[in-house]
């Protein structure tokens, strides 16, 4: 696959390259990677979302099965009272607006039903192609939180099934990039670079 230079390639992770066999473009965000592997023409292209940019411009890249970009997980903390589950939810908010999460998440405060152990839950919900990344955001900036805590895909079905949101926020990530409408990622998807960064 040959890619196209760029001038910052450091300004790129978190992005997407896509190749369609015939040639490869870069620039690319989860939700329009997403679309254009849904539709026909284009289902059998491959995504890699750039990981790493080295000072010689070279790039790691890892492949993303299409499915991931549409799955979506979740970190869960769990708490007995709403007190704390309040404290904990401000806690993991404040955090996200000093430090950038590395890809758009939604927060939320939960209660559960009766049956419950914990009766109320802050999750940090996100694209599963990103629970590397989120996992780590986590670590570096020291975020502990919750009297237990759980994650993943099935959880958070089960979770969402159970819950009543009493608060919820949508929160931005790191690559700051808006998405382009459908129409606009077919009008250039012949562009090798789909963003100038």
């Amino acid at each position: 696959m040959q890619l196209p230079r760029l001038t910052h390639p450091e300004r790129y992770v978190g992005l997407f390259v896509i190749d369609f066999g015939d040639r490869a473009a870069i620039g690319y965000t989860g939700e329009e990677v997403a679309g254009l592997l849904d539709s026909p023409q284009y289902r059998d292209a491959k995504a890699y979302r750039i990981a790493r940019a080295g000072a010689d411009g070279r790039l790691e890249l890892v492949g993303v099965p299409s499915g991931a970009l549409r799955q979506q997980t979740g970190l869960f903390f769990h708490a007995r009272s709403l007190e704390r589950a309040k404290a904990d939810y401000q806690i993991l908010h404040q955090a996200a607006q000093r430090h950038v999460l590395p890809c758009p998440a939604k927060i939320a405060l939960w209660r559960l039903g009766q049956e419950a152990e914990t009766a109320f839950v802050v999750a940090l919900v996100y694209a599963s192609e990103f629970d590397a990344q989120v996992s780590r955001w986590m670590l570096d900036h020291e975020i502990s939180i919750g009297e237990q805590a759980d994650g993943g895909p099935g959880r958070l079905k089960t979770l969402q099934h159970q819950a009543e949101t009493l608060e919820s926020d949508e929160l931005s990530g790191s690559a700051g990039v808006v998405s382009r409408s459908p129409e606009q990622v077919l009008a250039a998807v012949d562009d090798p670079v789909q963003r100038i960064l």
